[in-house]
């Protein structure tokens, strides 16, 4: 009998997972503490290092990956500071969403509120556990192999899951921190 996946795997795993049914693409998803790529430097707090080249990172999508790292992690375990870090996570959307004429208290709401659908899904939570697992274990992982495990779950063609980067050479942009 294997343990189910902690909260910090969930976590990441629920931002690798939504980003990519979401139809967008990432270099890689890493635990808190891991070296990265090259090895030179190290990921503080995890995350997921996103593709500077990828148009379909729009703000409105960032945000939903942005709140499933906190709503994954709130299925496994409620740790005493979540309201903080979930707060933590969508509060630099506030001004972005302001400036594009949008109210942030419902733009915000409505993403969770599609997140946690989106969760409640047995395969797309089936696929964040998986990913969580993996992610324990090897405390990196590439998109393309978050893609293949998430396609093994779901199934192709129920998401706009890529599996290859939107443009040859595609570079980070920054991570999302977690």
């Amino acid at each position: 009998m294997t343990d189910a996946p902690g909260p910090v795997a969930t976590h990441e795993a629920g931002h690798a997972v939504v980003a990519l049914v979401q139809g967008l693409w990432f270099h890689d998803v890493v635990m808190p503490g891991t070296l990265s790529a090259d090895r030179s430097t190290g990921n503080l707090h995890g995350g997921i290092e996103t593709v500077q080249a990828d148009p379909n990172w729009t703000l409105d999508a960032e945000l939903r990956v942005a709140v499933a790292g906190p709503l994954a992690e709130r299925r496994v375990a409620v740790a005493d500071d979540h309201d903080e870090r979930y707060e933590a996570h969508v509060a630099v959307f506030r001004p972005l969403l302001r400036f594009e004429g949008v109210d942030p208290g419902s733009s915000i709401l409505d993403a969770a509120a599609d997140v946690d659908r989106l969760l409640d899904e047995p395969a797309v939570w089936a696929a964040v556990v998986a990913v969580a697992a993996r992610l324990e274990i090897l405390g990196r992982l590439e998109a393309l192999g978050v893609s293949e495990m998430v396609v093994r779950e779901v199934g192709a063609g129920t998401y706009p899951i890529r599996s290859e980067p939107p443009t040859p050479g595609f570079e980070v942009r920054g991570v999302f921190d977690s």
